[in-house]
């Protein structure tokens, strides 16, 4: 079923379980299950928060519903993407740091900063690392944080640099608390993406659930 020709009609009811990344939950597009619960009070929305790999088994293994991450565009023959949205990868430093004059940094500059990770899985890690790996280059110091918000703060702080979509960086920016600054070579951009399976039955929760996350994640 088309999205613009979803209905409300009766109020759904039922439920939709919901898998999606730490780091979409620690922005302002988390405030999608708020909006949806406001909308929706008959329906049971059960929230799981993951990496991208793992809401990709459980959404073939049929445990959830419909999933949202931020990757590389995935491909699956029996799976729907019912919304995207390009999003920006932002290395980032305290407001304070020499990398906040907004030069572009050289990769081999880059790697002799403490780095603040996000925790092993994540997609935009991987590929920075595998970006490395690939010119034989490693970082040697790192923190490693399975929490969006601890590591904004941490690098607002100034204990390093890190690397984050950018919509998680809005607040922290308006601050002035801390500054992105380019890689010299190098940029990330991925997309955020809702994607449910074409063999689960679009119940009305569901439906109402897509029609949601498209008015939100804009």
């Amino acid at each position: 079923m088309a999205l613009d020709h979803f209905a409300a009609g009766r109020e759904p009811q039922g439920k939709v379980t919901v898998g999606v990344m730490e780091t979409i939950c620690a922005s302002r597009y988390g405030g999608i299950f708020r909006v949806f619960r406001q909308r929706y009070p008959k329906v049971n929305l059960k929230v799981v928060v993951a990496t991208t790999l793992e809401c990709m088994a459980m959404l073939e293994k049929g445990t959830l519903d419909v999933i949202l991450t931020v990757d590389k565009k995935l491909h699956h023959p029996h799976w729907i993407s019912a919304h995207e949205l390009a999003t920006e990868i932002c290395f980032f430093c305290s407001s304070g740091h020499p990398f906040a004059g907004g030069e572009a940094v050289p990769v081999d500059t880059l790697i002799r900063e403490s780095f603040i990770q996000i925790e092993e899985g994540c997609n935009y890690r991987q590929a920075f690392e595998q970006y490395l790996n690939d010119q034989g280059k490693y970082i040697t110091n790192v923190m490693e944080i399975g929490y969006t918000r601890l590591i904004i703060d941490a690098v607002a702080a100034g204990l390093g640099v890190s690397l984050l979509p950018r919509f998680t960086l809005e607040e922290a920016l308006e601050r002035g608390e801390i500054a992105v600054f380019p890689v010299a070579g190098y940029s990330i951009s991925m997309l955020m993406q809702v994607i449910y399976s074409e063999n689960r039955w679009l119940a009305p929760p569901l439906q109402a659930f897509l029609h949601t996350a498209r008015e939100i994640l804009i």
